[in-house]
C-alpha cells in the first residue's frame, strides 16, 4: 500500500525528470549561465624589435568574439625579452592582466578569463628587446 511519503517522493522524480527534460530544450549558452566555445583566432605578429631604449607599446589591438559573455586568450609561439610583457584589459569592466615570460608560463600560455565580449591586447617591449606574439 502506498502512503503519502511514496507519492511525495515519486512527485518529485517526475518533477526532477521533468525539469532536466525541459532544461536540455534550452538554449546551452547564456548570459546567465555561460558555456564556453572555442575560436580560432590566429593572429601572429611576427618579430616586433623595440629599437628604442624604453619600453614601447609595439602592438595594440582589440580581439572580439560576437555574443560570447567571457573571453579567454590561448598563446601559441611567443617570446616575451627582458622587460617585455602582454597587457590584457576587458573592454566590459576594465580588469587588466599583464603577462611577462615567466607569468605566461605560469599561467600554461593562457590568459585569465575577461568578462565581455572583447579584450584589449598589448604587447610592451622592453627597450632594444624583440619579441612574438601569437593567440590561437
Amino acid at each position: 500500500m502506498f502512503n503519502r511519503t511514496t507519492y511525495a517522493a515519486a512527485a518529485a522524480a517526475i518533477l526532477a525528470v521533468s525539469t532536466s527534460v525541459a532544461l536540455a530544450d534550452t538554449d546551452a549558452s547564456t548570459l546567465d549561465w555561460p558555456v564556453g566555445n572555442h575560436a580560432w583566432i590566429g593572429l601572429n605578429t611576427g618579430n616586433l624589435d623595440n629599437d628604442i631604449k624604453e619600453q614601447h607599446v609595439l602592438f595594440d589591438d582589440i580581439v572580439a568574439i560576437d555574443n560570447a559573455a567571457w573571453i579567454r586568450l590561448h598563446f601559441g609561439a611567443t617570446k616575451l625579452d627582458r622587460d617585455s610583457f602582454i597587457r590584457v584589459t576587458s573592454l566590459r569592466d576594465g580588469e587588466v592582466q599583464e603577462l611577462d615570460a615567466n607569468t605566461l608560463s605560469l599561467w600554461k600560455s593562457s590568459s585569465a578569463y575577461f568578462n565581455g565580449n572583447a579584450v584589449r591586447v598589448e604587447l610592451i617591449a622592453g627597450g632594444l628587446t624583440n619579441n612574438t606574439m601569437s593567440i590561437e
